[in-house]
Parts: structure tokens; C-alpha cells; sequence
């Protein structure tokens, strides 16, 4: 079987215990995390963990294209209220007015910049779709509480 460590990033959990990472690096994939490995790890959103990959084999491999086998290695959880927030201060600035996500040409910051204070867990990032055949829209967010 192909297998491949890589560094990820907890973004999703949904309530079966299921959960979404990105790979880190400069072309993040999606990653399905089983619930029986997430509980079993205790995942967090936000936080960063090597875990072994093999190629997803499901159909809905196309958009996420990683399996996590095994966590093999866990780092501090950042905590969004107390993070680093002042390497992102610029990204916070153009957010905090918002009063619902919107996209990175309306809050006037570069996609990238949005991506990595994500990538970090400072932001809200959401994918939207008007049908399952169109690609989706990505939002931003400061919180949840405007989600």
C-alpha cells in the first residue's frame, strides 16, 4: 500500500467523530480522518499533527484525496483566543467588521494571507455551493458567532 507522512491541520469534526484535516505545504489536500482514530487521539481543531496517509479510496476521493491511517505524532493546539494574533492582526482588522463570511476580495486581503491565518486556525473558512456540480465559493470569517 502507498503510504506518505505528512504534517496536518485539524479543520472540521462533525458529529460522528469524523474529521478533516489539510496537509501542510505549499498545495494543502484534504485528509477524511476515521471517528474510531480521532476519538481514539483526542483531535483538535486547529491543531497540527504527523499522521500516515494512504490514498483515499472512496468516492468522494476526488475532493479529498487523503485516508489518515495513524496519528503518530501531536503538537500544542493553539488556542484561537490567545494565539498568535498579532501575525495576523491585518487579516483580524479586515474581518471584525464583518457581520457574515465573505470573500477575500471583499475583506480586501490576498486569498493566500487568509489561507495561511486558516492554516493556523485564526480564521472561519467556509466552502459553499449552489449545487453539487459547481465548484464551491470560499467564504471568510473572524468567528463562528458570524457563521
Amino acid at each position: 500500500m502507498n503510504t506518505t507522512t505528512e504534517t496536518i491541520f485539524i479543520t472540521n469534526a462533525i458529529g460522528t467523530g469524523s474529521t478533516f484535516a489539510v496537509t501542510a505545504g505549499d498545495q494543502p489536500s484534504q485528509v477524511y480522518i476515521p471517528a474510531s482514530i480521532a476519538i481514539a487521539c483526542e483531535l483538535k481543531i486547529g491543531g497540527s499533527y504527523t499522521a500516515t496517509l494512504v490514498p483515499n479510496a472512496h468516492e468522494k476521493a476526488g475532493k479529498t484525496p487523503w485516508l489518515c491511517v495513524r496519528i503518530e505524532d501531536t503538537q500544542e493546539v493553539p488556542d484561537p483566543t490567545h494565539g498568535d494574533t498579532q501575525g495576523f492582526s491585518d487579516v483580524f482588522e479586515a474581518l471584525a467588521p464583518m457581520e457574515f463570511p465573505v470573500p477575500a476580495d471583499e475583506a480586501g486581503i490576498p486569498r493566500e494571507r487568509l489561507e495561511h491565518a486558516w492554516l493556523h486556525g485564526q480564521v472561519i473558512k467556509v466552502e459553499a455551493r449552489q449545487r453539487p456540480d459547481v465548484e464551491p465559493r470560499v467564504l471568510w470569517a473572524s468567528s463562528w458567532e458570524v457563521v
